[in-house]
């Protein structure tokens, strides 16, 4: 009876020596696999932010050859533990068959596993592909003009969160108030940024308010910002509830 109550202990001793190293690697294996995903994670969205960013530009700029090495230094700095960062099959306003002014580009890089006993190292490769906005579709180019203007469109301008009417772009109701408009190359070269409110830090693609008569971009919240207009189509206004304006008709 004493030997088979040893040999029982002596089973069970053994499958735990066997069973417990397994199961660590197992944990610390998943433990490896989040972080990998966290990793690759950042990357990928440090990487797509600099691909946006590129694609937002492209309406003035027809070559851009710098964009590997200047996006593989920044993506570097985003994440610890990140080597070797890489720029790999970049390809800028090509055509794939009825799409144009396409941007692609692959991103790779090294980064220790981080498993005991094992020299691991992760090489993965990420890859994008965007469209550029170059102000034109399928069918060809449009002038900086006709972007501005839209003509056929209908558009009006209103003040979003005070006023009931719509407008024309001439009315002077709305000609004193600043307009909301999108950060890009062509704002930067028209306005200069607004010393009062510090403007020069905000990155392309980020809302700003600007006068019409010129001068400055401003944040939302600085203090020359009381109430601003902002252009829509005039069936999004009606269909929201505004009212043409009595003095101007509404365009």
């Amino acid at each position: 009876m004493s030997m088979l109550s040893n040999t029982k202990q002596g089973s069970v001793t053994v499958e735990a020596a066997i069973v417990l190293p397994l199961f660590l690697v197992a944990v610390i294996a998943v433990g490896w696999l989040m972080k990998a995903a966290a990793i690759e994670e950042d990357m990928g969205f440090a990487a797509m932010n600099e691909g946006r960013q590129l694609a937002m530009t492209a309406y003035n700029i027809d070559y851009n050859p710098l964009f590997p090495v200047t996006t593989s230094a920044k993506i570097a700095k985003c994440k610890e533990g990140v080597r070797d960062v890489k720029i790999r099959d970049y390809k800028y306003l090509y055509r794939d068959g009825e799409l144009d002014n396409l941007i692609h580009f692959s991103v790779s890089y090294e980064t220790d596993g981080g498993l005991p006993f094992f020299d691991t190292v992760l090489s993965p490769k990420l890859q994008f592909t965007l469209r550029a906005f170059r102000g034109c579709d399928n069918r060809g180019a449009a002038s900086y003009e006709e972007l501005e203007k839209e003509q056929e469109s209908e558009e009006v301008w209103v003040f979003p969160r005070y006023g009931e009417r719509y407008h024309s772009e001439t009315c002077s109701f709305i000609s004193v108030y600043p307009r909301k408009m999108i950060l890009n190359a062509g704002v930067r070269r028209n306005y200069d940024s607004c010393k009062m409110c510090d403007s020069g830090g905000i990155e392309n693609g980020h809302s700003v308010y600007c006068f019409k008569a010129g001068g400055a971009y401003h944040y939302g919240s600085c203090p020359t910002v009381d109430k601003y207009v902002v252009r829509m189509e005039k069936r999004d206004a009606e269909s929201r509830g505004y009212t043409p304006c009595l003095k101007c008709g509404g365009g």
